[in-house]
């Protein structure tokens, strides 16, 4: 069996491709705005008043995945010593890197979060349950924070909050060092946020929370770069919200497989 790496095709077109290395430069990007920002369609050509992000960090350990021996004397012993509760034991499927392998799994869940702890039963060939020497644990997933979608429509909300208030204040109370301080949060800036979404296929079982074999990636980004491409064709996510929030999202229905 052979596998090709798959390249997605770029979306910009060759002139455009020519001049990408230079939107890393800021005059650059501050003249490709300036334009629409001339016929109104833009209400500035300063990348800083459009929403940009901080990268999201690491906020906590999610989930955790260990080999047991025993996933009824494991669930017990967390159950009794740890407090954790007994969410789903899922039917013995197929071990997602080894072919001949099988593997149960059993979600614990705390009292504040839901299936934190994994145990998974493994099984050779034969049917004998093995544990990997030296190495018991078999995922481990962080939580990020920051750049949610709920994150996103509160700071937005917030942020036009203040600058409206501000906007309403008297002259003499616009210079106190007070106001100034709110003057830094204070933003009418708009968003449109596209949601993309990976669906999960009908052959995928929970599996899918810890498989990431380079065949499963290649599929998951491939199906991220189809939805990408096919949301760029509608031009409403990329035109000027005229919302009173100031957000518009957009989410699409289908998983895009083209």
């Amino acid at each position: 069996m052979t596998t090709a790496s798959y390249v997605p095709p770029s979306v910009l077109p060759p002139l455009a491709q020519k001049f990408a290395p230079l939107l890393k430069r800021k005059w650059f990007r501050e003249l490709v705005l300036a334009p629409p920002t001339l016929t109104g369609r833009r209400f500035s050509n300063k990348t800083e008043d459009y929403g940009v992000f901080m990268p999201s960090r690491v906020a906590r350990i999610a989930q955790v995945s260990i080999y047991v021996q025993d996933i009824a004397r494991s669930r017990r012993w967390y159950e009794k010593l740890a407090g954790l509760r007994h969410s789903r034991t899922c039917e013995e499927e197929a071990h997602p890197f080894k072919e001949g392998w099988r593997i149960r799994c059993c979600y614990m869940s705390a009292a504040q979060h839901e299936e934190c702890l994994v145990l998974v039963e493994e099984r050779d060939p034969d049917g004998s349950v093995t544990v990997p020497s030296g190495m018991s644990f078999f995922h481990t997933a962080f939580e990020l924070q920051g750049n949610r979608l709920e994150d996103t429509l509160a700071f937005a909300a917030q942020a036009r909050a203040i600058d409206a208030l501000l906007r309403e204040l008297p002259e003499d109370l616009q210079r106190s060092d007070e106001v100034q301080v709110l003057k830094t949060v204070a933003s009418r800036k708009v968003y449109n946020i596209v949601q993309l979404i990976y669906r999960a296929q009908n052959y995928e079982g929970h599996s899918k929370d810890y498989e990431f074999s380079r065949l499963s990636m290649r599929d998951h980004w491939r199906a991220g770069y189809h939805d990408a491409v096919r949301t760029l064709r509608h031009p409403e996510v990329l035109a000027r919200p005229m919302s009173l929030e100031g957000v518009l999202t957009f989410d699409l229905e289908r998983d895009g497989r083209e």
